[in-house]
């Protein structure tokens, strides 16, 4: 990793956000970034767990999601917009028993094109990983997703969706507030290297529920060298209530909400919401997910 440059971070509050998992930088990272977290794991292959229509995983990036639930027996089609993460999904399928890859149908697509990318009536469970839903940055995109799902899933099929639960402490934080978030060995990045992070909260327009949000990477050589980068972004919070009047107004039925992955009660305070609705149809036993839970040794309880 000799060489290092120092690279100035030259992008600022001006410049136009994008999408930081469109670049091949952050699906390098992406898996040491959140590798350590598992009860999402859980909670998709718990819910899963039975079905024999295929299971959708919206922004799947590297497969997070995508792999444990075809090492379960599930086939998966695995949908995102972003060539590069998708490029590590397809390397890590690789690796993969051929029985595994068969599972897999990797596909590039966007949110909001859906009914022009997913199959009607042939998913069992689609499934919008933490904060997925929030790169929808109208209502007018949030919808046309929900239509887009609700028309692929079966009758009686299931999404589910995490997203970030803001309290009033998160949206009156300071314009240029940041936050040193970790430091950690980077061998996806090379022998010695560490990478560190740290947040910076641009601002927050509760008019339009919208946050102005940026990411500074700093990667250190071996030889010391330093070189940063830096991701500009913004996203579209969406509270309890209005989450729960756009799944019924795109017609899911039975709408459950959750403060977590083991369906605990719901609060903001929490800082995570996670929504369970359903197509008309056959409901979907929650005996099975309950076994399959047990097995992992998890306890399904209920918020309702």
């Amino acid at each position: 990793m000799a060489g290092f440059c120092p690279v100035e971070a030259t992008m600022g509050d001006d410049e136009p956000a994008t999408d930081p998992h469109l670049d091949p930088f952050i699906a390098t990272i992406y898996d040491g970034e959140h590798g350590g977290a598992s009860d999402d794991v859980d909670w998709a292959v718990s819910l899963a767990a039975g079905i024999d229509e295929q299971v959708a995983d919206l922004g799947c990036g590297t497969g997070r999601l995508s792999l444990p639930l075809a090492l379960a027996g599930r086939r998966v089609i695995a949908l995102d917009r972003a060539p590069a993460m998708l490029t590590q999904l397809r390397r890590k399928l690789r690796a993969e028993a051929p029985a595994i890859r068969r599972r897999v149908t990797v596909l590039k697509a966007d949110l909001r094109t859906l009914d022009q990318s997913l199959p009607v009536h042939a998913v069992g469970l689609a499934v919008l990983g933490y904060n997925t839903f929030a790169s929808l940055m109208t209502s007018t995109e949030q919808q046309r997703c929900l239509l887009g799902l609700q028309a692929a899933l079966r009758p009686g099929g299931a999404l589910t969706i995490a997203t970030a639960a803001l309290s009033a402490a998160h949206l009156l934080l300071p314009e240029g507030f940041t936050q040193d978030v970790y430091r950690r060995a980077a061998p996806e990045l090379g022998s010695g290297v560490t990478l560190s992070r740290m947040d910076i909260h641009r601002w927050t327009d509760q008019t339009h529920q919208i946050r102005r949000l940026a990411h500074v990477y700093e990667v250190t050589g071996p030889d010391g060298g330093r070189r940063q980068h830096h991701f500009e972004y913004a996203v579209r919070y969406t509270t309890r209530f209005e989450l729960e009047h756009l799944l019924a107004r795109c017609g899911f039925g039975r709408v459950r909400v959750y403060g977590g992955y083991l369906e605990e009660p719901f609060t903001v305070a929490g800082g995570l919401l996670v929504a369970l609705a359903q197509t008309e149809g056959a409901e979907p036993s929650r005996e099975r997910r309950g076994a399959a839970a047990a097995e992992r040794g998890l306890v399904v309880t209920s918020a309702e």
